[in-house]
């Protein structure tokens, strides 16, 4: 108990020390410096002493002051005075916004910027991000007896990881990701004992996932879920068929409860100008194999924050760091616990998600397979799955 006291007042002073301007100073986690530094009429006017225009700014992350934070605004207004924001015409002639489905318009998250004022709500939205994720991939790993310790380590490197961290002041792509230890965790529980409460915790943690507005993330968080089930359940042998009807049916459910949303994204697809990559783009999309040493030293080709980044392409579209002490621990279970079924499932996606999301001859036409999101969709964002398994692997090691 007390060891469990310590770590969760040590889990306590990391959010607080990554967070420390938003928690002390009242800091938006909001590009803000991106917005006065390169967008009219912001950059025409002096802010802070700087001349116009020349405000220091990370150049990274133009979607969250273009369309994540006005989307949410414009949401959660809408909300507030009892409207579906179907349409936003504010967006050139007017675009559909429901349909939209990294709008989120149904995650029940949104309560807090119908209560809180904007900028609190946001803050909140952006800081619970690693709070949950090593919240419930504590409570995941802790199903193994894994030392406290490991099982921190574990959340840690999950909430922390470069995928996360890129991308979390995007909001949705965080929240859709960080639910995918939960729902595994009610998996493992449903294939030791299949209970009302087991199949109610997959589908509410399911629905939230789908709801939070990351289309690409929840397909890959489905596809993890469903493998883990049956490879599991088939090697301790308690595969039965009433019991596989029910597991799927609670991934299917949420499916159903989302389907006002997910029917309006499809048919939105439909009017989309962007189709399926070219193998020559698919190419250029996944890493090159000379690029995996990123996985262990993240900047070796520089960032784009301090503007060195020299390799041609997107660095948050191809990041696999997810720290070097935890990588070190994944490698020496993967070396000596292999025999362990959970071990043996994280193990095989760990190598297999880097493997896919490399430019390997095989891996540039498996992406011209016409699988909708994986054949339209950027290949390297699956290493959010790798960081993910890295980081269980790193509790186990």
């Amino acid at each position: 108990m007390r060891s469990k006291i310590i770590l969760a007042l040590l889990f306590a002073v990391i959010v607080s020390v990554v967070f420390f301007h938003q928690i002390l100073k009242g800091y938006l986690p909001f590009p803000g410096d991106l917005l006065v530094g390169n967008q009219e009429p912001y950059k025409s006017y002096s802010y802070q002493g700087f001349a116009p225009g020349a405000v220091p700014n990370k150049a990274q992350g133009p979607d969250v002051i273009k369309q994540l934070v006005p989307w949410k605004k414009f949401v959660t207004e809408s909300l507030k005075k009892g409207q579906i924001p179907f349409w936003d015409p504010y967006n050139f002639s007017g675009n559909p916004l429901m349909a939209n489905f990294q709008s989120g318009v149904f995650y029940p998250l949104n309560l807090m910027f119908i209560t809180l004022s904007f900028p609190n709500a946001w803050t909140i939205y952006i800081v619970l991000t690693p709070i949950l994720s090593i919240i419930f991939m504590y409570l995941f790993l802790d199903r193994f007896n894994l030392k406290p310790a490991a099982s921190l380590l574990g959340g840690i490197s999950f909430a922390f990881c470069l995928y996360m961290v890129v991308w979390m002041e995007y909001g949705n792509i965080g929240h859709t990701l960080l639910w995918l230890p939960l729902i595994l965790y009610f998996t493992d529980r449903f294939i030791e004992k299949p209970t009302r409460i087991n199949f109610l915790g997959i589908f509410l943690a399911s629905l939230l996932s789908i709801l939070a507005g990351y289309i690409q993330g929840f397909f890959y968080i489905y596809a993890v879920v469903v493998i883990y089930y049956f490879v599991k359940s088939i090697s301790i042998k308690k595969i039965k068929t009433n019991n596989t009807v029910v597991f799927l049916l609670g991934l299917l459910f949420p499916v159903l409860v989302a389907a006002p949303q997910i029917l309006l994204t499809l048919g939105l697809f439909g009017y989309s100008t962007r189709g399926n990559y070219t193998l020559e783009q698919i190419q250029k999309n996944l890493n090159p194999i000379y690029y995996l040493v990123t996985t262990i030293i993240p900047d070796f080709f520089g960032n784009p924050a301090s503007r060195n980044f020299w390799f041609d392409g997107t660095y948050i579209e191809r990041v696999s760091y997810f720290g070097l002490i935890p990588f070190v621990f994944a490698i020496f279970a993967i070396s000596t616990l292999f025999k362990k079924i959970e071990v043996k499932i994280f193990s095989i996606l760990f190598i297999f998600t880097l493997f896919i999301s490399t430019d390997f001859f095989i891996t540039r036409f498996f992406y011209l397979i016409p699988i909708p999101v994986i054949s339209t969709t950027v290949a390297t964002r699956i290493l959010s799955v790798f960081s993910f398994c890295g980081a269980i692997l790193a509790a186990f090691g």
